[in-house]
């Protein structure tokens, strides 16, 4: 999708294919680097689409259709242990964000049992905060039914729809979730405090062939984050991000509070290996992965991201 009509001649830009798994808050950061500008700057055309899911921009970018593609922690990791030749190149959010969210009647996570929900797959990072907020509560996978919709709004939909009991959900979709009288029934921040959550990827084959150009949108992308955090841009971040979301306003105020003004996005995009070790240890202990346990290394290249924000020292 767009913004708008670009101001420079598409023929003088250099294409590249992006990703998204589902229009949220994740994105924010490229959704102002879009509409400012700050892509074309950088002698970029990026060109935007939804997938639906992180497992879809996985096979994606394995193939080559896409050059980079969110995704996130655990679909990367499974991927790359099938053999993709992929790799994280940028790091989105650090935390967990995300709210299980449930028909009216439900209270807790507990009244969950016997119940259906809906998350993003059955091998989707959603499924394990799913499990392991159940896990925290005495219930146990089996205690409850799981159906899948790759994309929070579908999620939503969901919901919405009355075919499920509760749904796990990103601002500002769990916002208005709330708003229309269903329950948060938990935080999945309280149960995974450090676990790096939406990230960017790319096919490592593509990433060396096209250095100058991957490096040239993350200088844009970190020049929409330290947009993005200036105060002095609060409500134009609002506008845009109801305006990119499809959402009132007034969720994406709320979403603001909860993204901007507790930092949940990364300021670097720089993803922390330490916290890759939490999600690599998380999905042992579930038995999606064997020991001797692999190496964060392994699923992530910095570099890029390091080499975009050293050419913008002094310039943010």
């Amino acid at each position: 999708f767009s913004f708008g009509a670009s101001p420079v001649r598409a023929q003088a830009l250099k294409p590249l294919n992006y990703g998204f798994t589902s229009s949220n808050a994740s994105d924010w950061a490229a959704y102002v680097a879009q509409k400012l500008g700050f892509y074309e700057a950088q002698g970029l055309a990026v060109d935007f689409a939804i997938t639906g899911s992180a497992a879809a921009n996985a096979q994606q970018l394995t193939a080559g259709s896409i050059d980079l593609g969110g995704i996130s922690s655990t679909q990367v990791i499974e991927a790359i242990e099938g053999g993709a030749p992929l790799s994280v190149v940028l790091n989105r959010t650090h935390t967990t964000p995300y709210l299980v969210v449930g028909k009216k009647g439900l209270h807790t996570v507990k009244d969950l049992k016997g119940k259906t929900i809906i998350v993003g797959g059955p091998n989707d990072v959603t499924l394990v905060l799913m499990n392991g907020i159940l896990a925290g509560n005495g219930l146990k996978q089996d205690d409850v039914t799981y159906t899948f919709a790759g994309g929070t709004p579908e999620r939503f939909a969901a919901l919405l729809s009355g075919t499920v009991d509760a749904a796990i959900l990103i601002p500002p979709f769990s916002f208005r979730a709330v708003d229309q009288g269903f329950a948060v029934l938990a935080e999945a921040i309280k149960y995974f405090p450090t676990f790096p959550l939406d990230l960017v990827a790319t096919n490592v084959h593509w990433a060396r062939a096209h250095k100058d150009t991957l490096e040239a949108y993350l200088r844009a992308y970190l020049l929409g984050m330290h947009w993005l955090y200036q105060p002095a841009n609060r409500e134009r971040a609002i506008a845009l991000l109801s305006e990119a979301t499809k959402t009132p306003n007034e969720d994406a105020v709320k979403t603001y509070d909860a993204y901007i003004k507790a930092k949940v996005l990364s300021q670097t995009g720089l993803t922390p290996l330490a916290g890759m070790d939490v999600v690599i240890g998380t999905l042992a202990k579930i038995g999606m992965l064997k020991p001797p346990l692999p190496s964060p290394a392994k699923y992530v290249d910095n570099q890029y991201a390091e080499q975009a924000a050293a050419s913008l020292r002094g310039k943010i």
